[in-house]
């Protein structure tokens, strides 16, 4: 047993040192090639001298003109809605269409910008609404009812474009029928409004025309009159003016001659 144990113990000696070999046998055969290529880099021939070839002469590269940025204009940027005009807007919104409100609000706490685009936006219309509540009611409520309208159809038209009203789609459709049938018969009511002041004017202007072609010659000495009556007027005013100063020149003179008088030939006299 002791003799196996020996004989055991020498094979796996061997083993090893099989092994070490082997990488050394590696190592040096990588080292002897690197060496190698080192060296033929010294044994190499000189290389037969070649004429140098022509190059062609490029001419210097200028240096590229800066190219000028585009000049910004100085776009001012729209002026904020006042906080008691925002204050007077919402009130309008909450009595006419209220349902925008909680989006107002939305918009007002996530995209500041477009919140103020959009003030600006309903300040703009309510101004025009506005204008007409003096000058014809009857087109300032029309108006006010067009708003209102329209104002109606975007909210249906952007829930109409959502997935949890798809189930309702049908019912948006149909208020959005019944308000855009509505939307129409306001548009045809101003319309017609329109075209009666126009027929008004036109008719304005054709007694204007006729009136101007049956008495031309009537209004021409009538014009031509004033005309005469005004520059003699203002003829007689410089006139009374030219004396008033002729005659407060004379005053100054004797007045000064009088003054300039001594006493003593007041006494000779």
């Amino acid at each position: 047993m002791g003799t196996t144990v020996k004989v055991i113990s020498i094979s796996s000696v061997l083993r090893i040192l099989i092994c070490q070999s082997i990488v050394c046998l590696f190592a040096c055969s990588s080292g002897a090639a690197q060496t190698h290529s080192t060296l033929g880099q010294f044994d190499e021939k000189p290389r037969k001298h070649r004429a140098p070839t022509k190059i062609a002469q490029q001419s210097p590269k200028k240096n590229p003109e800066p190219q000028s940025s585009p000049k910004k204009t100085d776009q001012k940027k729209p002026a904020p809605v006042s906080n008691k005009r925002r204050a007077e807007l919402m009130e309008f919104v909450n009595d006419h269409h209220p349902e925008i409100r909680p989006l107002l609000n939305s918009l007002r706490k996530t995209q500041q910008a477009k919140f103020h685009a959009a003030l600006r936006t309903l300040d703009r219309d309510v101004k025009n609404i506005q204008a007409l509540e003096k000058r014809s009611p009857e087109r300032h409520a029309r108006s006010l009812e067009q708003w209102t309208v329209k104002s109606k159809i975007k909210l249906l038209a952007a829930r109409l474009a959502m997935k949890k009203s798809q189930k309702n789609s049908q019912a948006i459709k149909d208020e959005l029928k019944d308000l855009i049938e509505r939307q129409l018969e306001l548009r045809l009511e101003q319309a017609n409004e329109d075209l009666i002041a126009t027929r008004k004017r036109l008719e304005r202007l054709e007694t204007l025309q006729n009136e101007l072609k049956n008495n031309q010659e009537k209004l021409t000495e009538q014009q031509l009159g004033s005309i005469t009556k005004n520059a003699q007027r203002l003829l007689a005013t410089q006139k009374k003016a030219a004396e008033a100063k002729k005659r407060a020149k004379v005053n100054r003179i004797e007045s000064s001659k009088k003054e300039t008088k001594k006493p003593g030939d007041a006494k000779n006299e």
